[in-house]
C-alpha cells in the first residue's frame, strides 16, 4: 500500500470527524444510538399453485299447482338435477287488493303462504298452499312463483303459475292453477 499524502489524510481525518460527530449528535439528541436496526422488510420467492374450481347450476324447483274445488290452492314443491336444494323462495300475488278471507297458519301440512309477500321456506317443506274463504259471485287471480335456494343464496329461475279463485252466486268455491 502507497503512503497516504496530505490531502487524503485531510479527507480521511474530516470523514472521522464527520462519523464521530455524527453519532455523538444523535446521542445528544436523544436519538439513540446510531447504527443498524430491525426492520418490517421482507423478501418472497415467486409461488405457483393450482386451484381446481368448478360450477354448479340450482335448477328450478319440479313443482305442480293443483285447485282443487272449494280447498285452498296446493304448490307442491322438489328438488330437480343440479346443486343441492337449500330451500325455496316463493311469492304468491293477487290481482288487486287481498280479500278479507286470505287464509293463515296451515293447510294440514301444507303453510299458507301471505298474499304479496316473498316468503322462504326449508328444503324439506314439500308443499304450500294459498286460499282465500267465503265470497259470493267473486274472482280473484293472481300468480304464483317459486325459485329453488342453493348453497350461498343462490336462486334458480322461477317457475310461475297464473291462478284463478272464483265464488259463484250460491258461495260454491272453484279455481284454476296453471303454468303461466
Amino acid at each position: 500500500m502507497g503512503r497516504v499524502d496530505g490531502r487524503q489524510g485531510r479527507l480521511l481525518a474530516g470523514l472521522a470527524l464527520a462519523v464521530a460527530l455524527g453519532a455523538g449528535g444523535a446521542h445528544a439528541l436523544g436519538v439513540g444510538e446510531v447504527g443498524p436496526y430491525a426492520t418490517d422488510a421482507a423478501w418472497t420467492r415467486q409461488e405457483a399453485g393450482a386451484l381446481d374450481a368448478g360450477a354448479g347450476r340450482v335448477a328450478p324447483a319440479v313443482t305442480t299447482c293443483t285447485a282443487p274445488d272449494s280447498a285452498p290452492h296446493r304448490l307442491t314443491l322438489a328438488p330437480a338435477d343440479g346443486l343441492e336444494v337449500t330451500g325455496y323462495r316463493v311469492t304468491v300475488t293477487i290481482d288487486g287488493a287481498v280479500p278479507d278471507g286470505w287464509q293463515t297458519g296451515m293447510s294440514g301440512d301444507a303453510p299458507f303462504m301471505p298474499a304479496n309477500t316473498t316468503t322462504d321456506v326449508d328444503a324439506s317443506t314439500g308443499t304450500v298452499s294459498w286460499g282465500i274463504t267465503g265470497g259470493w259471485n267473486t274472482s280473484y287471480s293472481g300468480d304464483a312463483t317459486v325459485q329453488a335456494l342453493g348453497p350461498g343464496g343462490w336462486a334458480s329461475d322461477p317457475v310461475v303459475y297464473d291462478w284463478t279463485i272464483s265464488f259463484n252466486i250460491v258461495g260454491y268455491g272453484y279455481g284454476t292453477c296453471d303454468p303461466a
